[in-house]
This record gives structure tokens, C-alpha cells and sequence, in this order.
């Protein structure tokens, strides 16, 4: 009784690693199938691809993310897809193994519909079980793989650990378990098909005349596994669509199954549901790959099997179980950098898209309730006296108030230093206003003292930006172009240029100083 466990054990362990080797092997082979296939699954509800960026079809995908996001990135997300699928499909084989050791009755003939049926419940057992392990990992690869920036600069995510904690920190432990139950349904019906279809068909073929048995070749083997495997991805296509965009930051993120469904089919018809089903042709040259691989190399064990047994006199299967889970640790481990910060300072390190959101909401909110004061409170004065809801300029009653008069000149201040910032919070009708004022009110021809550096930057600054954007026919910014405008912020950026001129004079460097205690300021003569 124990030798037929330890017998058990250590095929299950065999299993477990022939399918994991030739897992990893076709899935780097295919990787650019792989991603082409997701970025057009995706990209219809994907928030990282705009409609302008979509893809066309395969070949404009393939064309374009060389380009765009250079070579290597067919291969973004491949070592997570790895490390996902290296277990998946280890697992997959190794619990497909064992549950038809377990359903399938032996002698049972292999063409007759109980075998299929069996055959097929024992391979839709094994990619659920399999699942409930690796389904994180399937969705940071799915997250990584659609991610388009270029370089890491552009990119939402920095790799596994970058994805998992900001998809955590976001949405909690959960959230990477989002499109979960969908998923299982989808694995149940792809692995039957996958594993019970082939199984049967390959069974019925070797099992010959009864005097000879057959042996599929690889080649045919792959060509079977290829039929299968196109069979079942069509046949879950839409489930798997379904879960992806579950998966990725998009209209979908909240939705359930059944909202996503029909939002699809509302905005896209049905055929949205099979977006990238021709590049998922391609790519099941992977699966198939994987399938014709594991029986080869079960075939190569059975000629060897010497050489195991010499192995597995000293290791058991539960003790190389337990080894082959310290691996998959130990590459997992690897992944994650020592350097990281710990869990304060990372969630302070970052923004997700909905704090950018919020914050670009609540960076408005400020604006808008600081300029709306100071044009009602303070307007044509340089700026708001916060305490007694004032308008505020230059202390000519006290001169040596730096604080006050190295900044004010009597010049609407605010008003002009606000100008690009309209323009920024896409304000049309208040920058043209804006900008109207400005030219109709702002004068120089003041009795003031200012500091170059203050001028410079608030005043020419601003002035400059604003007769750009409104001088701008092409409307690159926005609608604010001007017909009427005849280069008066230009004009008035020169007189305090002009102005300002004489404060460079006289210094050893040409450079002004810097207070207007060492002549760095220019007076405004009235």
C-alpha cells in the first residue's frame, strides 16, 4: 500500500514538472502572439489606451508595438506569464493525471462516450483547482500585458510586485481575485474540452487493431493538440473576453459578469465578444505546443525511467512536492526587490489613477476658490489679504517691507500670474476674459519697486505664455485662439523688459543683484 503511494506521489510530481518545463518553453516561443492577442481583446475598455491609439488589426498591432514601445515589449509580461504558467500548466497536467486515475475506470474503452465524458469532467476539475492557485498571477499578467507606455517612466506598473501592491492597496486583497468566478467557469470548459477531446481522440487512435498499438509522432500529436486547443479557445472566447476586461482599469472594473456582458453587446454587437479570436489562433500554437511537448516528454521518462527511480529512492513524492513548492518560493522571492520601501513609504510614493483623479479635482476646487475671491475681493490689486478679505498691493507707506514690495507693483498680479493657469484647467471663457482685463487694465507706468526675479518669472512669464496660447490658430491647447487679438501681452511683456533693463547695469557680471537694497530692483516711473 505504500509503494503504491509513493509510486502515486512521485508521478504526480513527474507530471508536475514535465508540464511545467514545457510550459515554459511555449509560452516564451509565443509571447508576442500572446500580448498582441490581449491588447486587442482589451482595448476597447481599456482607460490606458484612447480611442486614437486602438489597433486596427493584428497586423497594424504587430507593426505598431515594436514602434511605439520597442521590441522587447512582445515580451512585457512573459516572465510573470512564466511564473504563472509554469505552475498552471504544471499543475493543470499533474491534476488532470490524477483525477482520471480516479474517474476514468481502467479497461474502459477509449472511443466510447463515458470515457469522453469522464475524461472531460477529470480535465475541467483540473483548471479549476488549478486556478483557484495561480489567479493572482493570471491577473498582474494580464494588467502588466496591456500596460502600453513605452518605458518604465510611462508605464503604470513597474513590474509584479509594483502591480500587485497597487491593486491591493487600491482595491484590497480582493481585488486580485477580480473576475474570479467567471474564470473558473471559462477554465472548466476550456480544459475539458482541452484535455478530455485530445485524451479521447488520441486514445482511440493508439489503441490500433489490438495487435499493434500506435504511437502518435510529434508532429501529429501537435496538430491534434493544435485542433483541440482552437476548438476549446473558441468555444470559451467570449467567457475569456468577458474576464479580461473584468480584469483591466476600465468602464468594466466594477461591473459583474452579467453587466459586462451586455455592456459589451450594447456598445461593441456580439462580435466584440471575439476581439483578437484570430490572433487566438496563433497563439494556441503555445497550448498545443505545450500538450505535444508533455507527451514526448513522458515518453522520453518511460525510456529512462532508471534514472528517476535512482532519484526517487531518496525522494518520496511528498518530499519532492515540498521541494518543487520551495522553488516556485524561492523564483517568486527572487522577484521581489529587497530595496523596495517599506509598506508607509510605498503607499506614499504613488498615486493610483483614482487618487490622480481626486487630486486633479481637488486641485481645482483650490484654484478656482482662490481666483474666484480674489476677482471679486481684491481685483484690479496685486493679490487677496487672506484675513481681512482685501485687495492688497505695494506698501507705499513703508518701503523697506520686502516681504510685500519685493512681489507687489500695483500691476493685478494675480490676474496676469492666473493665465497660463486657465488655459492649463481648459477655462476658455474665463482665460479669454482674463486676458481681455489684463490688456484693457494692467499698466506698468507705476511708482513701484520690484524684484527682478519676482517680475520675471510672474509677470513676463505669464505674459509670454498667455500671448502664445492665444496667438495659437491651430487650437493645439484648446479653443483659446483670439481674432481680435494684435499681440498686446507681447507688447506689454517688452515694456517690462525695457523696464527692467536698467537693474542689469553697472554690475561686475551683468548679473542684477538680489534685493533692492543692492539696486536689484527697477522702479516703475510714473
Amino acid at each position: 500500500m505504500r509503494s503504491d503511494a509513493s509510486h502515486s506521489g512521485s508521478k504526480f510530481i513527474t507530471d508536475l514538472c514535465v508540464g511545467g518545463a514545457a510550459a515554459a518553453v511555449s509560452k516564451t516561443v509565443v509571447a508576442p502572439i500572446e500580448r498582441i492577442k490581449l491588447l486587442l481583446q482589451v482595448q476597447n475598455t481599456y482607460a490606458g489606451i484612447s480611442t486614437s491609439q486602438r489597433y486596427t488589426g493584428i497586423m497594424d498591432a504587430f507593426v505598431r508595438v515594436p514602434k511605439e514601445q520597442g521590441f522587447l515589449s512582445f515580451w512585457r509580461g512573459n516572465a510573470t506569464n512564466v511564473l504563472r504558467y509554469f505552475p498552471t500548466q504544471a499543475l493543470n497536467f499533474a491534476f488532470n493525471d490524477l483525477f482520471r486515475s480516479k474517474l476514468v475506470r481502467k479497461g474502459e474503452e477509449k472511443g466510447s462516450l463515458s470515457y469522453l465524458a469522464r475524461s472531460m469532467a477529470a480535465g475541467g476539475l483540473a483548471g479549476s483547482t488549478t486556478m483557484c492557485f495561480v489567479y493572482p498571477l493570471d491577473f498582474i499578467r494580464t494588467r502588466i500585458s496591456v500596460d502600453v507606455g513605452r518605458n518604465k517612466e510611462n508605464r503604470e506598473y513597474k513590474g509584479i510586485v509594483d502591480c500587485a501592491r497597487k491593486t491591493i492597496s487600491s482595491n484590497g486583497v480582493q481585488g486580485l481575485y477580480r473576475g474570479f468566478f467567471i474564470s473558473i467557469q471559462t477554465y472548466f470548459i476550456y480544459r475539458a474540452v482541452y484535455f478530455g477531446l485530445y485524451d479521447t481522440v488520441r486514445g482511440m487512435y493508439e489503441k490500433g487493431d489490438g495487435l499493434e498499438k500506435r504511437k502518435l509522432n510529434f508532429f501529429a500529436s501537435f496538430l491534434l493538440a493544435e485542433g483541440v486547443t482552437v476548438c476549446a479557445s473558441y468555444l470559451t472566447y467570449p467567457w475569456d473576453t468577458v474576464r479580461r476586461r473584468m480584469m483591466i482599469k476600465g468602464e468594466l472594473v466594477q461591473s459583474s459578469t452579467v453587466e459586462a456582458v451586455k455592456k459589451i453587446v450594447k456598445s461593441e454587437g456580439f462580435l466584440g465578444l471575439y476581439k483578437g479570436a484570430l490572433a487566438n489562433i496563433l497563439r494556441s500554437t503555445g497550448s498545443a505546443l505545450v500538450m505535444a511537448l508533455y507527451h514526448e516528454l513522458q515518453e522520453y521518462l518511460k525510456c529512462h525511467r532508471s534514472i528517476f527511480d535512482q532519484v526517487s529512492k531518496w525522494c518520496n513524492g511528498w518530499r519532492a512536492l515540498t521541494l518543487f513548492l520551495f522553488l516556485i518560493a524561492t523564483v517568486v522571492g527572487r522577484v521581489k526587490n529587497p530595496f523596495l520601501a517599506d509598506e508607509i513609504e510605498w503607499r506614499l510614493s504613488h498615486f493610483s489613477s483614482s487618487q490622480r483623479v481626486a487630486a486633479l479635482a481637488k486641485a481645482r476646487e483650490m484654484f478656482y476658490f482662490g481666483y474666484d475671491n480674489y476677482m471679486q475681493w481684491a481685483w484690479p490689486a496685486d493679490e487677496l489679504d487672506p484675513i481681512h478679505c482685501t485687495g492688497r498691493g505695494h506698501d507705499h507707506s513703508r518701503p523697506d517691507n520686502i516681504n510685500i514690495n519685493d512681489v507687489l507693483g500695483d500691476y493685478s498680479l494675480t490676474l496676469v500670474d492666473t493665465l497660463d493657469t486657465l488655459a492649463v484647467m481648459g477655462d476658455e471663457s474665463s482665460f479669454k476674459q482674463a486676458v481681455r482685463l489684463v490688456i484693457n487694465t494692467v499698466t506698468f507706468d507705476r511708482n513701484t519697486t520690484v524684484q527682478v526675479f519676482e517680475a520675471t518669472i510672474r509677470m513676463m512669464g505669464s505674459l509670454l505664455s498667455a500671448h502664445l496660447i492665444v496667438s495659437d490658430e491651430t487650437r493645439l491647447l484648446g479653443d483659446f485662439f483670439m481674432p481680435e487679438y494684435d499681440g498686446e501681452l507681447l507688447d506689454m511683456a517688452r515694456d517690462l523688459a525695457v523696464r527692467l533693463m536698467p537693474a542689469f547695469e553697472g554690475t561686475s557680471t551683468g548679473m542684477p543683484y538680489f534685493s533692492p537694497f543692492h539696486s536689484c530692483a527697477c522702479t516703475f516711473a510714473v
